[in-house]
């Protein structure tokens, strides 16, 4: 199975719905009956919320997860924590495709 991390917005704007994004693109890409497993660091925010963390701590502890990757999917909108996740993989060469897991999907398939 390939580990695909999913890296996008998650303290900028609504956490929540950021959550919720992040999980629903999770959910194609474990739906998609391919040989994935799926990573989404958001979930940490249910955590978080019992057991408070600062955030360098946490993008830290992100990046050691990001170094275990196959592959990083960088979903839309604007994340400094993102953005320094996507940085770390490219300069490990860890692909990170930039787009939703539709986007993805469709593209690894035309690649199949």
């Amino acid at each position: 199975m390939q580990l695909i991390y999913v890296s996008g917005p998650l303290t900028g704007g609504d956490q929540r719905e950021n959550v919720r994004t992040a999980m629903a693109e999770a959910a194609k890409l474990r739906d998609a009956g391919r040989d994935y497993a799926v990573l989404v660091p958001h979930l940490n925010w249910f955590f978080e919320m019992a057991h408070p963390c600062p955030e360098e701590l946490c993008l830290q502890m992100d990046f050691e997860v990001v170094k275990r990757c196959d592959i990083v999917l960088r979903i839309p909108g604007v994340s400094h924590g993102g953005d320094r996740e996507t940085a770390l993989a490219e300069s490990l060469n860890i692909p990170v495709f930039y787009g939703t897991a539709e986007e993805f999907l469709s593209r690894t398939r035309e690649q199949s």
